[in-house]
């Protein structure tokens, strides 16, 4: 049987503690109706029993839905139970619903601005052990004692940093990510970085897409953000579902001292491009194919072409960006943006002409292809694409740059080990 330590050591009180705990586990074990599920509850409570007392501000109201277990593991914060278990005016607010569809103690609500009357402006989590998962549940993060850290949500982040010395946001949790290893992918209204796997349980380890806006003020984030990812290999996206996303900054970013981040999590295929910004605000494309492990990739390619592009073999390897198949990659240096608006032909002929896709068989060739902006990236006057091969063995490739004029340049060549090595 549990009991929080905090409980007074007044005369009779611990066994009647004690019964009471009791009398409910029993209840719900043997089920007679009564819905307390107090015990599985508080286990995900119990661990704020360790903080010292005092620790919360006087003026922190926070609104509960059903005051049980919260108010009985943190009896320094003010309660307002939205069901009106514990509030005068909420429990004498009258009910709207038939009494047939009535729940016993969960079907009253607050008045309207019954909770702004009230002050409400602090929302409390469970506790979490550490700064990562806490920030997987809310908005801010303070730490009571070694493993033990409270997720809140403060309305008015000038509240919060008036009331606490020091707690943590996205902007404290991020920073350090992309500021030790995050590539800078372009700078639009927000700067976007790509940012290594974190093993925090909010990012699931995950490669992150970073957003940073300095200085950043409310209106800044008002707008919802929208997220669109081409992936390397159309075959990694999901079954009947493109990848598209929309969000908002309250839900995956924070602000502070004029600073603003977002941090967003990216699917665990390799990525090739997105497409990302605020709705009827900015938008941006950004290229992920080089940021990864582009120079070992090609140092050790083989050149299998020299025109307008350099065209190289590159050996398939572990790599995110390679997925275990070997690659083309086009290489120009220097390199201006002429380069690379005219869309790229890749046509691949297979040794055995049953590899390639039924509709392709025809033709004698599969067809690959594709616009720089999707493949590729312009960096310091030198672009780089990259274009993963099939995995059935090549006999010849031709490939180029066209427009509507015809040919711009063409290389043929043959793939060594049909392109599989």
């Amino acid at each position: 049987l549990w009991r929080p330590k905090w409980v007074p050591p007044a005369p009779g009180l611990p066994a009647l503690v004690d019964l009471s705990m009791t009398l409910r586990e029993t209840a719900q074990r043997d089920g007679s109706g009564v819905r307390f599920g107090l015990r599985n509850r508080g286990r995900a409570w119990e661990a704020y029993e360790n903080m010292d007392r005092g620790l919360i501000p006087d003026d922190a109201v926070a609104v509960v839905e059903g005051a049980g277990v919260g108010p009985y593991y943190l009896p320094d914060l003010t309660f307002v139970d939205s069901n009106g278990l514990n509030d005068w005016v909420i429990a004498r607010n009258p009910v709207t619903v038939p009494d047939s569809d009535r729940y016993l103690a969960h079907d009253r609500f607050p008045p309207p601005g019954y909770l702004e009357e009230r002050g409400v402006n602090f929302n409390v989590y469970p506790p979490a052990p550490g700064a990562g998962a806490a920030l997987s549940t809310a908005s801010y993060a303070l730490q009571f004692a070694p493993g033990l850290w409270m997720p809140f949500d403060a309305p008015s982040l000038e509240w919060a940093e008036a009331r606490f010395d020091s707690f943590v946001t996205l902007v404290d949790f991020a920073a350090p990510l992309i500021e030790r290893d995050g590539t800078l992918l372009v700078s639009s209204r927000f700067d976007i970085y790509d940012a290594p796997a974190s093993d925090s349980p909010l990012y699931e380890g995950r490669r992150l897409l970073v957003y940073v806006r300095e200085p950043c003020a409310r209106e800044d984030v008002r707008a919802r953000f929208f997220l669109r990812i081409r992936p390397l290999d159309e075959n990694d996206l999901p079954e009947g579902r493109a990848e598209r996303h929309s969000f908002a900054f309250a839900d995956w970013g924070s602000r502070r001292n004029g600073r603003c981040i977002a941090v967003y999590p990216l699917p665990d295929y390799p990525v090739a491009s997105i497409r990302t910004g605020q709705f009827n605000v900015w938008e941006s494309v950004a290229q992920f194919i080089v940021t990864d492990d582009s120079v070992a990739l090609l140092e050790s390619a083989r050149l299998l072409s020299m025109s307008r592009f350099d065209v190289y073999k590159v050996p398939a390897s572990d790599s995110p960006v390679s997925g275990g198949r070997g690659m083309l990659a086009y290489v120009r240096e220097p390199c201006a943006e002429d380069d690379v608006s005219a869309r790229f032909f890749l046509h691949l002929r297979p040794v055995d002409e049953n590899d390639l896709p039924e509709d392709r068989r025809e033709l004698g060739f599969d067809n690959l292809d594709f616009a720089f902006a999707d493949r590729g990236l312009r960096q310091d006057e030198r672009c780089v694409a990259l274009r993963r091969l099939p995995d059935y063995p090549i006999a010849s490739v031709a490939t180029g740059q066209f427009t509507g004029g015809g040919e711009m340049w063409k290389a043929e060549f043959a793939l060594p080990d049909g392109g599989r090595g």
